[in-house]
C-alpha cells in the first residue's frame, strides 16, 4: 500500500545569478517566496491497484516520485510505502521501489537521447544495489506489460502489433 498524508513540498526560488555584486546583494537582501510543488496531498493506493499520476507540467508528479524514491525530502507530511516512511525508513524499501520517468531524457536529464525502459530499470537497479540475476528476475516480468524491446539503439519501446 502507498499512502500520502498531508504531503507538502516547497522549493526555494531559482537563483538568477550570483556572478555580479548587485545580483548577490539582491539575493541576500530580498525575501523570496518559495515555490509550491505539492500542497497537502492525501491519497491511498491499495496493494494490487494500478495508479497513474496525470497532470500538467509543474503539477508535482516528479516531486512525488522523487519523494517515494528518497531523492527529495518533503517540507512536511509523509509518504508511506508498505507502512514504511519513504524518507525515515527508506532502507527498508529501497530495493523494492523505483520510478521510470518518461520523456526524452533519462532519470536525471544528463543525456540528450531517449533511454529505453530496460536501460532505465537496469540503471535504477544498480543505484539500489540490485545486480545480476536478481536484477534480471525483477526486470524481465515487466517486459510483458511495457513492451520492452531488446535493442541496443536506445529507441523507445512500442506496443506489440
Amino acid at each position: 500500500m502507498i499512502e500520502a498524508v498531508n504531503l507538502t513540498k516547497y522549493y526555494p526560488p531559482p537563483i538568477k545569478s550570483l556572478l555580479d555584486l548587485k545580483s548577490l546583494r539582491d539575493f541576500l537582501r530580498t525575501p523570496r517566496e518559495e515555490i509550491p510543488a505539492l500542497i497537502d496531498i492525501n491519497f491511498r493506493v491499495k496493494e494490487g491497484e494500478i495508479y497513474g499520476l496525470l497532470g500538467p507540467n509543474g503539477a508535482g508528479k516528479t516531486t512525488l516520485c522523487k519523494i517515494a524514491n528518497g531523492l527529495v525530502i518533503p517540507t512536511r507530511g509523509h509518504l508511506y510505502i508498505s507502512g514504511y516512511d519513504s524518507i525515515r525508513e527508506h532502507d527498508k524499501i529501497r530495493g523494492k521501489v523505483f520510478t521510470i520517468f518518461g520523456g526524452d531524457r533519462d532519470l536525471f536529464g544528463l543525456f540528450q537521447w531517449r533511454v529505453s525502459v530496460e536501460k532505465n530499470l537496469r540503471f535504477i537497479a544498480e543505484l539500489w544495489g540490485v545486480l545480476g540475476q536478481e536484477a534480471d528476475k525483477r526486470i524481465m516480468p515487466s517486459s510483458s506489460w511495457t513492451w520492452m524491446k531488446k535493442e541496443t539503439s536506445g529507441t523507445k519501446s512500442s506496443p506489440p502489433e
